[in-house]
């Protein structure tokens, strides 16, 4: 017997157990029995037409038989489903970085280059992941969406099967202007309720649409909002928007149109990147999402105007959000198409980068390479390598100590972090001896005088050329006092007067006779 074998079976016990008029098989799982070793699987059963309504288990052996429902069966599922989601809860081994901290002294304009080396080991991928399946259900879609609600069951399984914490939001859109009752309906917020999402992707209709252009961009610019919001994306989580349809959307959709604000490619896009939302786009047609907008745009010109935008919009919607793009599926292979596309977004990473906090971005001058490493397969391990340029900043008065991280951020989570310390030391003390003669020297018969004869005068400029303000003390040494030697070995001179002063920054001063003669003598020097 096959997968549909044991389906088909469950179902038709449910009908004559429980008088199911029309059975969906809303959930699968399989133990292997601790005694024999033989395959048990269960089946969760709800009638199409009452998916919130009862749900009914069926449990059958390898050979398609009926099994008694009793405790101990029960507590085996039970228990295997806990041991699969507590060994999901994290990966198999962590993302390092290397080196793992730094401790850094680092004076003005000092160049520190490093490498640093991050490590992402297989199966590294996120232990939490949202997926949000996004429907196209105007008129022509009523093949495409009958694929997928008879697979739901198939894709939920799949999914749930890959070892990650995964819920499941469901929405769809139609259009503006064409008499459908909403262009953006949200059904279900992310949950991991089976029968709830099946019930939201068999409410499904294939109806209305209008001209050729739907109102996909305002769908995905509604769902582009931060977690905890009207949405319920879960915080911490990958999320992942599964959007299929068979044409592009309008663009611009304007506020005249929807009620809301403007949407366009750019700006949904812009929303989509600032969340970290990838979006895997299948298009059911070719060119399909990729088509070009303005062709049977006549909807939408009455209330926006000569209809925009241009062909191409799921290829550069899922390149900037780091999805991916399938074309020309048909119902046949739609739903393993779905499965694919989601287990290569959950497995792998798409964008692996360095980003620095806040407090110690100021000294990171450079990260090379620039662009972040990505996409990234989750079946091997890679290390990848980053040159990291530290730049010291400007003094201050006292030291400066900075204390922060350099994160390694994967698909907008923090997967990795080392620690960094930055002291900036103190602007040092820079002295300065200069010499000056000031005031005349006249002739003597003395033997040894300290100069001579002669009228003498010394100017004195200081000149700040940096950026900033500078502390001057400057302290006044006579070595040579009203024509006397004061200072002449084996005596010494001290200090005879001190001054402070705030030079601005990129200013000059002078010091010249009279001034200090004012500051040795208390007053001028007479004219």
């Amino acid at each position: 017997m096959n997968g549909q074998s044991y389906a088909d079976g469950a179902a038709a016990i449910a009908v004559a157990t429980h008088g199911i008029e029309t059975p969906l098989v809303v959930d699968c799982a399989e133990i292997l029995d601790a005694e024999s070793g033989a395959t048990v699987y269960r089946y969760t059963v709800v009638a199409a037409d009452d998916a919130n309504g009862p749900a009914h288990t069926v449990f059958l052996d390898q050979d398609g038989v009926e099994l008694d429902a009793g405790p101990a069966l029960r507590r085996d599922f039970a228990r295997a489903r806990a041991l699969l989601h507590t060994a999901a809860a994290a990966p198999l081994a962590p993302v390092t970085i290397d080196p793992s901290s730094n401790v850094l002294t680092l004076n003005p304009g000092q160049i520190l280059d490093e490498t640093i080396t991050v490590t992402i080991p297989k199966n590294a991928g996120p232990i939490k992941a949202d997926v949000y399946f996004l429907a196209d259900t105007t008129a022509s879609m009523g093949g495409i969406l009958g694929a997928v609600q008879a697979g739901s069951a198939n894709v939920l399984a799949a999914l749930n099967g890959l070892g990650v914490d995964i819920v499941f939001g469901v929405g769809n859109y139609k259009d503006f202007a064409s008499g459908d009752p909403y262009g953006f309906q949200h059904q279900l917020n992310p949950g991991n309720v089976a029968p709830a999402v099946a019930a939201a992707i068999n409410a499904w209709s294939a109806s209305g649409g209008g001209d050729s252009p739907e109102a996909a961009l305002f769908a995905l610019d509604s769902l582009a909002v931060a977690p905890g919001g009207g949405i319920g994306w879960r915080a911490g989580s990958k999320r992942i928007i599964v959007w299929f349809g068979d044409v592009p959307s309008h663009d611009p959709i304007c506020s005249a149109v929807s009620g809301a604000p403007t949407v366009t490619e750019a700006s949904a896009t812009a929303k989509l990147v600032n969340e970290g939302i990838a979006v895997l786009a299948i298009s059911t047609a070719n060119p399909g999402l990729d088509g070009d907008p303005t062709i049977g745009a006549t909807g939408y010109v009455a209330q926006c105007g000569a209809p925009g935008g241009a062909a191409g919009q799921a290829s550069r919607i899922t390149a900037a959000t780091g999805g991916a793009l399938a074309v020309g599926i048909n119902a046949g292979n739609l739903v393993n198409t779905i499965i694919a596309l989601v287990k290569s977004a959950v497995g792998g990473l798409q964008n692996v980068k360095l980003v620095p906090s806040a407090s110690v971005a100021l000294f990171v001058t450079a990260i090379n390479p620039a662009a972040a490493y990505g996409p990234l397969s989750g079946d091997e391990e890679h290390v990848l390598s980053f040159r990291v340029r530290f730049t010291g900043i400007a003094y201050a008065a006292t030291d400066q100590v900075f204390n922060g991280s350099i994160d390694v951020v994967a698909d907008g989570m923090v997967v990795a972090t080392k620690k960094v310390q930055i002291t900036v030391p103190a602007c040092p003390a820079f002295v300065y001896s200069l010499k000056f003669v000031c005031g005349t020297q006249p002739e003597c018969d003395c033997a040894c005088a300290p100069l001579r004869p002669g009228s003498y005068a010394t100017e004195i400029a200081i000149h700040n050329y940096s950026l900033k303000p500078v502390e001057l003390i400057k302290r006044f040494v006579p070595l040579v006092l009203a024509g006397a030697a004061a200072g002449r070995e084996p005596l010494t001179a001290g200090p005879r007067a001190e001054e402070r002063l705030l030079l601005p920054a990129q200013s000059a001063t002078m010091d010249d006779c009279c001034h200090i003669l004012e500051r040795l003598l208390g007053a001028p020097p007479p004219a």
